[in-house]
């Protein structure tokens, strides 16, 4: 949060890439949600999405307008924060069928039920089906327009820059716990022959033999 608030233009993208569906991630981490709303970020900030389907479902069952308390996010393990118990004011609802813009533009989206909520100010996008956010088409179906925000979060590591590259005042990266972590050193490897780039920095492999190509030919 400290080098998303030292940006000096805005919007600052801030992506969660530890926690990318296109990675195999779930998508509920609360990781960087709770850092956000710690931070008191209020009206400055949105996120779009967790996914959470129970959440989903229930803010579309009392409907626009209604006040909830919610354990939103953190229920696929431990690894990715705990189920954040809020109290939300749901803003919009969504049936959550989009068509995606920029690097994938006029393919369908499906991403279940979805909710804008409202947490001490912020804007929180959740959904029902896992996805990375490809592109604004999650905010715009919700009525959130990025550019009115000082911080925009979203989950994804790099496919996001498509869509939300030119429109960025910065772009920070949110290494949280996850499987699509950076950071390779966390994870238990039980039968890998060490020493292992990038885990070993004294890993070394031979080079091939020069002239001879490598791979499948012709």
């Amino acid at each position: 949060m400290a080098a998303a608030r030292a940006c000096e233009t805005h919007p600052v993208i801030i992506h969660e890439t530890s926690d990318n569906c296109g990675g195999g991630a779930p998508g509920d981490g609360t990781h960087l949600l709770e850092a956000m709303l710690d931070a008191g970020l209020g009206k400055d900030a949105c996120f779009a999405f967790v996914v959470d389907p129970e959440v989903a479902a229930q803010a579309h069952a009392a409907g626009v307008g209604s006040t909830l308390e919610v354990e939103l996010g953190g229920k696929t393990d431990d690894l990715h924060g705990k189920p954040l118990r809020l109290g939300a004011y749901v803003k919009a609802l969504h049936d959550g069928r989009l068509v995606m813009q920029h690097m994938f533009r006029g393919a369908p989206l499906h991403l279940g039920p979805m909710a804008r909520l409202v947490v001490d100010g912020m804007d929180i996008v959740v959904g029902s089906r896992r996805s990375q956010t490809f592109d604004r088409e999650p905010f715009l179906a919700l009525g959130i327009d990025v550019l009115k925000y000082r911080y925009v979060a979203l989950k994804s590591s790099n496919h996001f820059r498509a869509g939300f590259q030119q429109l960025a005042g910065a772009i920070v990266t949110a290494d949280t716990p996850g499987p699509t972590t950076h950071q390779l050193q966390v994870f238990v490897r039980k039968n890998a022959a060490r020493p292992l780039w990038p885990l070993d920095a004294e890993a070394a492999y031979p080079e091939s033999p020069k002239g001879r190509a490598i791979g499948r030919l012709p």
